[in-house]
């Protein structure tokens, strides 16, 4: 109840007040550079990563409020927005088995409710959909680019980098003692080598549960595979069509 009540406040821009006190800087403002946002597991945290990861300087991003709200107040303050969309399956699945307190139903409503809150904006962003985010995101940020006249720079989505950011996002999952400083290098108030600093001094090794960890694995896919039956059910064919069609205009937008 606490999360579907929470993705519905956070489709209007006033949940930002109350989101700024949680989250600080990674909600936007004037002094935001770029809003890379999404709903929940559409590889936005990876863009996020990647993207800083490939910047000379820490750049002021608004991230991980996973808020229709935060989208609409960048649009009106005139900052670069890059929003990741996945297939509404593939993310509700994925939302299920990392969340498993929120039920498929649940999780195609919230899919739906936030994706045609922005359907009136989607051409005031660049919106890249999973495998560009995932493969290729020096193509969504060469777009970003050109729509905004930005010069950010581009991530080189080679093994390695690809492999560091992967890294980067675990550590983050098993939430350090200085997970602030991982917060602060998203949001682009910590340097690259202050956070390489505090790595180094205190590495991350708590524990962390299979379901919640960043990075495909058999286990997650079993979970998934288990749960399509459930998912194709006739008792949620209203929701599914609902969250296809109003994916499917985000997709015709992606890449362009």
């Amino acid at each position: 109840m606490r999360w579907t009540v929470r993705s519905r406040l956070a489709e209007h821009p006033a949940y930002l007040r109350v989101a700024r006190r949680r989250h600080g800087e990674a909600v936007v403002s004037e002094a935001t550079e770029l809003v890379i946002d999404g709903f929940t597991r559409s590889a936005s945290t990876f863009a996020v990563v990647a993207f800083q990861l490939a910047q000379a300087r820490p750049v002021g991003v608004g991230h991980h409020l996973h808020a229709p709200g935060q989208i609409i107040r960048a649009v009106r303050l005139g900052v670069p927005v890059l929003l990741t969309v996945r297939p509404p399956e593939d993310t509700v699945l994925s939302l299920v088995v990392r969340e498993p307190y929120v039920t498929i139903p649940q999780g195609l409503h919230a899919y739906a409710r936030f994706h045609e809150r922005l359907l009136a904006l989607r051409d005031a962003m660049v919106v890249a959909d999973f495998p560009e985010v995932t493969a290729h995101l020096d193509r969504s940020i060469a777009r970003i680019n050109a729509r905004f006249g930005t010069e950010f720079a581009a991530f080189d989505p080679t093994p390695e980098r690809t492999r560091e950011c992967f890294d980067l996002i675990e550590v983050r999952s098993r939430r350090p003692p200085w997970s602030g400083a991982i917060h602060g290098f998203l949001s682009g108030l910590v340097s690259r080598a202050e956070l390489e600093r505090r790595a180094a001094a205190d590495p991350a090794t708590g524990e962390l549960p299979e379901h919640r960890a960043p990075r495909p694995s058999v286990y997650k896919e079993a979970r998934k595979d288990a749960l399509r039956a459930a998912y194709h059910g006739s008792s949620n064919a209203r929701l599914r069509g609902r969250a296809n069609e109003v994916y499917a205009h985000f997709a015709a937008s992606a890449g362009a």
